[in-house]
């Protein structure tokens, strides 16, 4: 933390030299440590993803689970 008491913000770039295996988000230039999920929430997201990718088999869209890397920009 800086002199003034404002926390560092990072940019895009930055942030991602340091994320390497650590689970973290950017937001608004903070980083934010993720914590793990637990057991219950998996298995739903499991069960998701499967209802998902029957629902849409024959389309072009995929569905992903909840670790791959996202960049919104709005």
């Amino acid at each position: 933390m800086s002199q003034s008491g404002e926390q560092r913000r990072y940019t895009l770039g930055e942030f991602f030299s340091l994320a390497g295996d650590e689970r973290m988000e950017l937001y608004e230039g903070t980083i934010v440590l993720m914590s793990p999920a637990p057991y219950e929430h998996e298995g739903v997201v499991a069960n998701l993803i499967a209802e998902f990718r029957m629902a849409l088999k024959g389309s072009p869209c995929l569905v992903f689970g909840s670790n791959l890397q996202v960049v919104l920009f709005v």
